[in-house]
C-alpha cells in the first residue's frame, strides 16, 4: 500500500489565520445576504415592518447586530414581560435567519463554486493554516466534502470532523477498535465563532451537555437536507444553535465548547505571521471579537523582527481601515488589499508555491539521485477498500517559463499510467531559479494548476524513493 508522509519537510513555515465574513460566503454565491441584508429579510418575512425605526424598511451600517444585541439580552430599563417579549422576538428571528440562510446554502450547492474556492481550501490543507469564521453556513464544510483532500497517502480522506477538531462533538460519535475515539487527520482548523445551522442544543443549557454536530450531507451539485425526521432520531427536543452577531454575548459564552472554540482562535491569531480578513469589515458592533482581535495584535508576528502581514480582502476595503486604525494606525499602513477573493488566492497559491521550490531546493541532496516524482491522481471508488489516491508520474519538464519564472511540468493525460517520469534529479537545475512550479496536461495546454507543496514517500516494492506534489486544485480538471 501506498503511504505518503508528512509534507516535505513537515510544513513549519508562517503560521497564517484566515478571518472569514460575510462577504466570504456572498463571493462563492451572490444569494448569500451580508449582515444587514438577512435581517432585513428575517423581519420582513415575520411580517413585522413596525420594527425598522427608517422610512427605507431596512437595516444598515451594521443597526441589525445592534438591534439584535439588545432583544437577546435582558435591559435594565425594560420591565420582565418586556425582555420576555423580547426574547421571544430573538428566538423568532433565529429560527428565520436558519430558514433563509439554510435556502441560501441549497442554492448555492444546486451549482459549482468559483475555481478558487477548491484552490484555497487544498492550500489551507496543506499550510496547516488556521481559519476563523462568523459565518453560520457550511459552505467550507461542504467544499472538503466535495473534493479529495489527502493528509497521507494510507488515511482516510479528510472530513469535516478533521477541520472541526470534531467540536462540538458529531450527534453520532465514532469509536475506534480500543473504545476510544477516532484519531483525526492533520488539516486546517475551521473554528465558527457564532455557531453554525448544523449544530444544536437545548435552550437551557449553559455547560455544553446537549451541543451536538448534525452531518453535512450537501456537497457541490449535490445538495441534500438534514431531514427534520433524522433530527428527531438524533438530536430530540434541540434546536439550532447560533450566536447573534450582536455587541454582548455574555451568557452565550457560558458554554464551555464556545469557550474553548474562541481561545482556539485567540491562540491562533496570537501565534500568527499573517492575518487576512477575507469578507470580514470589523463591525463596530462586534465589541467581543474587536476587543480579542486588538489584544492579538499586540501578540501576532513576535517571532520576527517584521511582525505579522496583515490582508484586506473586501470589495470595499475603506471602512475596514477606518476601523483598524482605531486600533491602530500601524495595522492600516502595513496592510495589504485585495479587491476580490480570486485575487487572494491567486497571491496565496504563488507563495505556497515558493515556498515549495525553496523546500525541494533545501532537500535535494538528502534524496537518491533516482527519485521519482507524482501526483496524486482521484479519489477510491465509493465501496471500495482503497484508501488512497492513485499515483501518477509526471511525464516531462518544460522547464523554466521566461515570463513569470515558473517550473512547467507535465502530466500524460489520462489512459494507460506512464511507468517511468521524471527524476528529481532533471529538475534539479531548473529548481534553483524557478520561482513557482505548475502543472499541466501534455495535451491541453491553456489549462494549469499550481503546486503548492510536497510530501515524501518511502521507496515503492521497487526500491524507487518517490516524491508526492500537492496540486492546488482538482487535477481531472487539466
Amino acid at each position: 500500500m501506498l503511504r505518503v508522509a508528512e509534507s516535505l519537510p513537515p510544513y513549519s513555515g508562517a503560521k497564517e489565520v484566515l478571518v472569514l465574513g460575510a462577504g466570504f460566503s456572498k463571493a462563492i454565491s451572490s444569494v448569500f445576504p451580508s449582515t444587514d441584508e438577512l435581517g432585513t429579510r428575517a423581519v420582513e418575512r415575520s411580517g413585522r415592518p413596525h420594527i425598522f425605526k427608517n422610512a427605507d424598511r431596512e437595516f444598515k451600517n451594521g443597526n441589525f447586530e445592534s438591534w439584535l444585541s439588545r432583544i437577546a439580552e435582558p435591559q435594565p430599563h425594560l420591565s420582565e414581560k418586556e425582555n420576555s417579549a423580547n426574547y421571544a422576538l430573538f428566538v423568532e428571528m433565529k429560527e428565520l435567519i436558519v430558514e433563509i440562510l439554510s435556502e441560501c446554502e441549497w442554492t448555492a450547492c444546486t451549482s459549482a463554486p468559483p475555481d478558487w474556492l477548491f484552490e484555497l481550501l487544498a492550500i489551507l490543507h496543506f499550510r496547516r493554516a488556521s481559519v476563523v469564521t462568523f459565518n453560520y453556513d457550511n459552505l467550507v464544510e461542504i467544499g472538503v466534502a466535495s473534493m479529495p483532500l489527502w493528509p497521507k497517502g494510507s488515511a482516510p480522506q479528510i472530513t469535516t470532523a478533521d477541520i472541526l477538531g470534531d467540536t462540538p462533538p458529531a450527534a453520532t460519535a465514532t469509536f475506534a477498535f480500543d473504545g476510544g475515539l477516532t484519531e483525526l487527520s492533520p488539516t486546517f482548523r475551521l473554528r465558527k465563532l457564532h455557531g453554525s445551522l448544523n449544530w444544536y442544543a437545548t435552550s437551557d443549557d449553559s455547560i455544553g451537555a446537549t451541543l451536538r454536530r448534525a452531518p453535512v450531507l450537501s456537497s457541490f451539485l449535490v445538495p441534500r437536507q438534514y431531514a427534520e425526521r433524522q433530527r428527531e432520531r438524533e438530536l430530540p427536543g434541540r434546536a439550532p444553535f447560533l450566536v447573534p452577531p450582536s455587541t454582548t454575548k455574555s451568557t452565550f459564552y457560558r458554554n464551555p465548547i464556545m469557550r474553548e472554540i474562541w481561545r482556539g482562535a485567540f491562540r491562533d491569531l496570537c501565534r500568527a505571521d499573517r492575518i487576512s480578513l477575507l469578507g470580514y469589515s470589523l463591525p463596530s458592533a462586534d465589541l467581543v471579537f474587536n476587543g480579542l482581535l486588538h489584544e492579538a495584535f499586540q501578540t501576532a508576528g513576535t517571532r520576527s523582527e517584521e511582525g505579522f502581514a496583515l490582508d484586506v480582502v473586501n470589495t470595499c476595503p475603506d471602512p475596514v481601515f477606518d476601523r483598524l486604525r482605531l486600533m491602530d494606525g500601524i495595522y492600516a499602513e502595513q496592510a495589504q488589499v485585495f479587491k476580490s477573493i480570486k485575487e487572494f488566492v491567486r497571491d496565496y497559491s504563488a507563495r505556497s508555491s515558493a515556498d515549495c521550490v525553496q523546500a525541494m531546493r533545501d532537500m535535494y541532496c538528502e534524496r537518491p539521485q533516482d527519485t521519482r516524482v507524482y501526483i496524486p491522481w482521484g479519489s477510491p471508488l465509493a465501496n471500495s477498500a482503497q484508501l488512497s489516491p492513485s499515483l501518477r508520474p509526471i511525464s516531462a519538464s518544460e522547464g523554466i517559463r521566461e515570463s513569470n519564472g515558473a517550473l512547467v511540468l507535465t502530466i500524460e493525460p489520462p489512459g494507460p499510467t506512464v511507468i517511468d517520469g521524471i527524476r528529481f534529479s532533471d529538475i534539479r537545475e531548473h529548481l534553483s531559479s524557478a520561482k513557482s512550479i505548475v502543472l499541466r496536461s501534455d495535451n491541453v495546454h491553456d489549462q494549469e494548476t499550481s503546486i503548492i507543496g510536497a510530501w515524501n514517500q518511502p521507496a515503492d516494492e521497487h526500491h524507487i524513493p518517490q516524491i508526492v506534489l500537492a496540486p492546488g486544485g482538482a487535477i481531472e480538471k487539466i
